[in-house]
């Protein structure tokens, strides 16, 4: 739909209209990008959210068409989503069969009042090709779920710096005064029972980020390591 802008520049004391069109800007929540000459995928996901699984499935499905040898999974300053979605991508590279995608703490104190939540299986599936999950800092909530399971169940490998550590399930209460509460009622444990530590899961292998470095060194290990290739100076286990 068309809007008008009056705007006045610097230095000029005239006004004039601009007319502009607004538009949605959708922003896909998977971006597929080939590594290694293209034999490694890296898959990077923003967010768990009501496209994610289609997204990914399109993007696994290029990468077995292509025949990469390995997937790197960018979480990196994922901040979650739907649990609903990181169950499903569980799935996508882990059996339905093999267990639980995660368990849901309603006591917040022991393990004796868990519920189970199943891997939801079904659309493109990767279980045999080998993979890396990266994370960080901002890999928060859902993105910690599916790099938990990764990990408990032993299918790929963390690379990258510790998660932030959000294993809290919250509500949040809206009141009339515009106000509102955010509740904690619930936590989020991994296949193994595990609590996702407040200070974030720690990286299987640790590579500490560079903001001044021209190259990504994250992804470069990440890369090195879902092909069996030895590390580089600049990484550091």
């Amino acid at each position: 739909s068309p809007v008008v802008l009056t705007i006045r520049r610097p230095g000029s004391p005239e006004l004039f209209d601009v007319t502009v069109n607004r538009e949605a800007i959708e922003i896909p929540a998977v971006v597929y990008e080939p590594q290694a000459d293209g034999k490694v995928a890296r898959i990077t996901v923003s967010i768990f959210g009501d496209n994610t699984t289609r997204e990914l499935d399109a993007a696994l499905k290029r990468a077995k068409e292509e025949g990469v040898t390995g997937i790197v999974l960018d979480l990196r300053g994922n901040g979650g989503g739907w649990v609903t979605s990181a169950q499903e991508m569980i799935g996508r590279f882990i059996p339905e069969g093999a267990g639980p995608a995660l368990y849901q703490d309603l006591d917040l104190q022991d393990d004796d009042d868990l519920i189970s939540e199943p891997i939801v299986g079904g659309g493109e599936t990767a279980y045999e090709i080998p993979l890396v999950v990266l994370i960080d800092g901002g890999t928060a909530s859902a993105a910690e779920i599916v790099a938990g399971a990764v990990r408990d169940y032993e299918r790929g490998t963390l690379v990258g710096e510790p998660s932030f550590g959000k294993g809290l399930v919250q509500r949040v209460h809206d009141f009339d005064d515009g106000s509102s509460a955010r509740i904690t009622f619930a936590r989020w444990l991994t296949p193994n029972k595990s609590p996702i530590p407040d200070d974030g899961l720690a990286p299987d292998i640790s590579v500490a980020t560079d903001p001044s470095a021209a190259s990504d060194s994250q992804l470069e290990r990440a890369v090195e390591v879902v092909l069996g290739t030895p590390a580089t100076a600049n990484a550091a286990d």
